[in-house]
């Protein structure tokens, strides 16, 4: 039989903190996201090379994040419009 009686007391484990020590993170109201248009998925196939170096150079120009795949071709259109329209 196993002897608990060297186990270590739980000293404090589970008092509270003192009320001037807590953050005001529950009086913060929750930011809203701006919703600027509504997302919808687009699907296509493209060789893996050229995948592989979209994802890089998404990456490189708006950081290795999520999202920066989208921020990439959205770039990229607004590119081909300028130049459609000029």
């Amino acid at each position: 039989m196993t002897d608990l009686s060297k186990l270590k007391p739980k000293a404090g484990k589970g008092t509270p903190p003192a009320l001037e020590v807590t953050n005001t993170n529950l009086k913060t109201p929750p930011r809203e996201a701006p919703v600027k248009f509504k997302k919808i998925k687009i699907e296509f196939s493209v060789p893996e090379e050229i995948a592989q170096e979209f994802s890089q150079e998404a990456g490189m120009r708006f950081g290795f994040k999520k999202g920066s795949k989208s921020d990439l071709f959205l770039a990229m259109f607004q590119e081909y419009q300028d130049r459609k329209a000029g």
